[in-house]
Order: C-alpha cells, then sequence, then structure tokens
C-alpha cells in the first residue's frame, strides 16, 4: 500500500508545516548545543572490538552469504554512529558490497546534519545518492531502496531542506516513513502541535499498522520534545497508547514505547514517573505468554531502564531473574537464540559496575553462540557481543580476549 501525496504529508509533517520552522531560524528546535562535538575519542578498547567485530562478518563468503553479511557489517556500522564514530562508520560502511553501504552513508550524513557538520554531511549524502544509482542497487526490492530514502529524508529534514527531502518521500513504502515522522517531529513549529495530533487522529482511525506505527514514534519524539508542558505530555502518552489499540500493536512494540517514554522521563529528572512507566512495560511482560528467546532480553532492558530510573536495587533483581530463567530455558533453546537471549542480561551487570558478574555472563554469550557447527552463525553472534561490549566500553579481560581471538580464529569452513 502506498499513501496518498496529502496523507503522506500530513504523517511526515511535510513542507508545509517544516517551512516556517526554516523561517523561525530553528527557535523550536532542540538547543544545537545538546547535539553539539564532533567525534568522540576513541578509546583503544572500543577501537580492538570493533574491528575484531568487523572482521568477524567480513569473513562471510560473498557467494554463499552476500545478504547476510551484509546486514551483520550494517550492524557494526550502526554502532560507531551509537557512541558518536561517525568516521569509522563511513570507513565501515565501505566494506558493504550491497544497497546496505548507502544506508550507511545515509545515517552518517544525518548524525552529520543532526550536529552543524553541513559540508560532512552533504558529503555522505552524495555517497549514498551514488550507491543509489548503482545498476545493482536500482534492481533492487523496492522496500530497500526506501529504507536509504527514508533516511537520505532525515538528513536533509537535519539541513534544514524540506523540499529536498520530501523528494524522498512522496511514494514512498509506509513501512519506512518512522526515520522521518521521527525527524520531522523534532522540526516542525510547536505552534502546530494541535494540528498534527488532529491530523494523526484520522490516521489512527484508519487502524493500518504501518501508518500507526509511524504515528506511534512521532508521538513518542514528541512526548520528549514537550516534556515540560504537562498537559502536551500526557496527550502524547495516550496517543501512544490509542497507536496500540489502532493497529492492534504486539506487546513487545508496547514495551519499547513504554522505555522509550521512561527514557524522556529521567532526561527530565523525572524518575518517579519512569518507574510508573516502566512498571506498566512489566505488567505487560507478566501478563503475556512469551518464549523464553523473548521474554529474557526484554526482562534485561526492562532492567537496564530500571537502572537509568535509579533503582538500582530492583535493576539487579530483575537481572538475577532473567539470568535464573535463561539457565532454565537452556536446555530447550536452540543454540542459534543462545546468545543474543542472554546478551541484555550481560550488559546490565556491566552498567551495574558489577564487573566479575559482566565477565561471566559475556563468557557465557561468547560460548553459547559458538555450539553451532557453522561459521555464519557463530560469527554473527561473535560481532554482536563484540558489538553489546563497544557500546558500553566495557573492557574484556586477557582470558576473555583469548577466548575472542581463538573464537574468530576458528571461523572457517563449513559457513
Amino acid at each position: 500500500m502506498r499513501l496518498s501525496l496529502s496523507l503522506s504529508c500530513v504523517l511526515l509533517a511535510s513542507a508545509s508545516l517544516l517551512l516556517p520552522a526554516l523561517a523561525q531560524a530553528g527557535a523550536d528546535a532542540p538547543p544545537r548545543d545538546e547535539l553539539a562535538g564532533s567525534e568522540a575519542p576513541l578509546s583503544a578498547n572500543r577501537a580492538r572490538l570493533l574491528s575484531l567485530a568487523l572482521d568477524s562478518v567480513d569473513a562471510f563468503p560473498r557467494e554463499l552469504h552476500a545478504k547476510n553479511r551484509a546486514a551483520a557489517q550494517e550492524l557494526v556500522v550502526d554502532t560507531c554512529l551509537a557512541i558518536d564514530e561517525p568516521a569509522l562508520a563511513l570507513e565501515y560502511a565501505e566494506h558493504i558490497d550491497n544497497w546496505r553501504r548507502g544506508l550507511g552513508y545515509a545515517k552518517a550524513a544525518t548524525w552529520f546534519a543532526e550536529r552543524g557538520e553541513g559540508e560532512r554531511a552533504r558529503a555522505a549524502i552524495e555517497q549514498a545518492e551514488a550507491v543509489l544509482a548503482r545498476p545493482d542497487v536500482a534492481n533492487e526490492q523496492q522496500w530497500r531502496r526506501d529504507r536509504v530514502r527514508s533516511h537520505l529524508a532525515c538528513a536533509f529534514l537535519a539541513l534544514g531542506e524540506p523540499q529536498r527531502a520530501y523528494g524522498f518521500l512522496t511514494d514512498l513504502d509506509p513501512k519506512e516513513y518512522g526515520p522521518a515522522a521521527v525527524m520531522s517531529a523534532r522540526m516542525v513549529p510547536s505552534e502546530r502541535f494541535d494540528d498534527i495530533v488532529h491530523d494523526q487522529d484520522e490516521i489512527l482511525a484508519r487502524g493500518e499498522f504501518s501508518t500507526a506505527r509511524a504515528s506511534l514514534e512521532l508521538f513518542v519524539e514528541f512526548h520528549g520534545r514537550f516534556y515540560g508542558d504537562e498537559e502536551r505530555r500526557g496527550l502524547c502518552e495516550q496517543r501512544v497508547r490509542d497507536s496500540w489499540i489502532a493497529a492492534k500493536m504486539p506487546a513487545d512494540l508496547r514495551i519499547d514505547s513504554l522505555m522509550q517514554l521512561a527514557e524522556h522521563a529521567v532526561e527530565h529528572d523525572d524518575a518517579a514517573h519512569a518507574l510508573h512507566l516502566l512498571d506498566e512495560g512489566q505488567t505487560l511482560l507478566e501478563a503475556g505468554a512469551w518464549l523464553p528467546r523473548h521474554r529474557i532480553p526484554l526482562l534485561g532492558r526492562l532492567a537496564a531502564a530500571r537502572l537509568d530510573a535509579g533503582d538500582l536495587e530492583r535493576a539487579r533483581r530483575e537481572a538475577d531473574n532473567a539470568l535464573a530463567l535463561f539457565d532454565e530455558a537452556l536446555p530447550a533453546l536452540t543454540d542459534i537464540w543462545r546468545a543474543e537471549t542472554v546478551r541484555p542480561v550481560a550488559e546490565v551487570y556491566a552498567r551495574l559496575g558489577d564487573r566479575a558478574k559482566a565477565l561471566a555472563v559475556y563468557r557465557r554469550a561468547l560460548d553459547e553462540g559458538a555450539r553451532n557447527p557453522n561459521s555464519r552463525p557463530r560469527a554473527e553472534d561473535l560481532s554482536e557481543t563484540l558489538c553489546s561490549m563497544a557500546r558500553l566500553d566495557f573492557a574484556p579481560d586477557e582470558a576473555l580476549w583469548t577466548r575472542i581471538e581463538a573464537l574468530r580464529a576458528g571461523l572457517g569452513d563449513p559457513w
């Protein structure tokens, strides 16, 4: 399904809404100093982790696993951007052969644009557009090209060029609207808030999943932007819940959105409300019938969110519960799911500052990810665990480094 031009305009706070924002010279946009700064100094630990993460998935045979290889490489690129290393992200994007290279460039362009680095943003945009123009990418499935176009639209919105952005949004697959909806919510003038809410209500009434999800993401972003306005904050939280009902969203997406809302509360020193939102997420989790490979990571992520909100005791207790559930479920867990199931629990212990426990659980993630006889899933799990450590700048001890190096050396046929 493609949206009409008029509905696209409404959903994405189109040029007609964004042009007044430009006239206000960004008066309603988040202060630049909150995003200011170029690359953060890259620690030797992170450099080593990221290099090994990329090297592990670069080893995939192209002829056998081209798509898996590119997707795994993209995760490393995303990790570089998450830790404010866009130059490294661009360098690593060069390793990607297919359309995902353009996606990496487009995401880096947005990183630069949001921080006022227009020249570097435009250079990355040109690289992304060059990938889109390649014959092999031009013949790709449309959703793949649309994903790149959506992130290019974000870059142009962040540069203050909504007309250029809109060129990438026309005829876009609604499934790819999310990033641009979020960026639009950051830029539309605050006085248009009520108009946007009215238009979003019409969209939610249609009950279409992709557009309702984009609406959810827009209201989550509005929630953080207008948190200090109690009335608007409450309205955004209600519209988030309305989107759940309108599109019959699964419980994991509902919990994800509650954790994002709680993050905004923490950012505004409102720990009590953050914990209230997380309690709601915990209730949703407890009410559902989950496979262990889905339940355990959510327990870990909720524990990490509680840690952010200052509830260290509950965070540790939930991490311990998640680890105990992992032990109980382990015999029935297929080996390809084990590492990703327990990895979020390791992250909680690392963030709690319990280095011994974090080392032990990360070691379990590495060992469980190494059980499959084929190298492809082993390499993916190794790379993802290394990226997890890099995001936290968690430094393995010598024993764990030895294990990591051995796992990388052991990758080979059969893939």
